[in-house]
């Protein structure tokens, strides 16, 4: 979840990336630290334990990627650990990739339906979102036994409810109303 915290750090170290034409790279390296630093169960419990002194966490995190990373990288994940935020640094990759695809002009789609979408399908639905929201779009789907047919789509969002039980219900409530 991003954070208001994690994104000032995505963004600081966002635009030194983009002043440093290091977008990607930054990118890949967040990556690359998030698996090793939160993901991996014991090195973050070692990174975390309170025996661990922060002068201690700074040297490990400088043995593990000072031959892997720009000096700069390493310098942020350091400033992490002083600002005790580095259990923060899933959120902050979660952040950067959302101001990297905001830089790159693309934005994720999720649809779900009851059975898989075949490839023309899929392309159709993404050729209309992009049309619609101006954006290079990808599409993920995700199967959902509770829809009886059609499709719901979220986008940035916003959700596009195209099932027959959202259609159903629009009846009842007209029927309901009255003419």
């Amino acid at each position: 979840m991003i954070t208001s915290v994690s994104l000032q750090y995505a963004q600081a170290l966002f635009e030194f990336a983009k002043e440093n034409q290091q977008i990607d790279e930054y990118a890949s390296d967040l990556e690359v630290a998030k698996q090793l630093l939160i993901d991996d169960k014991k090195n973050n419990q070692t990174l975390h334990h309170p025996s661990v002194s922060i002068q201690s966490r700074k040297e490990i995190i400088e043995q593990a990627f000072q031959s892997y990373v720009t000096p700069t990288f390493l310098n942020f994940l350091k400033v992490l650990v002083d600002n005790q935020r580095l259990n923060e640094l899933g959120d902050i990759v979660d952040a950067y990739h959302h101001l990297q695809d905001a830089q790159n002009k693309v934005c994720h789609a999720t649809a779900y339906v009851r059975y898989p979408l075949e490839q023309q399908e899929q392309h159709k639905i993404i050729q209309k979102l992009e049309q619609q929201f101006g954006k290079k779009v990808t599409l993920s789907t995700v199967i959902d036994e509770n829809i009886i047919g059609g499709i719901k789509i979220v986008v940035d969002g916003k959700i596009v409810d195209a099932t027959i039980q959202t259609e159903m219900l629009d009846l009842k409530n007209q029927l309901k109303k009255g003419w």
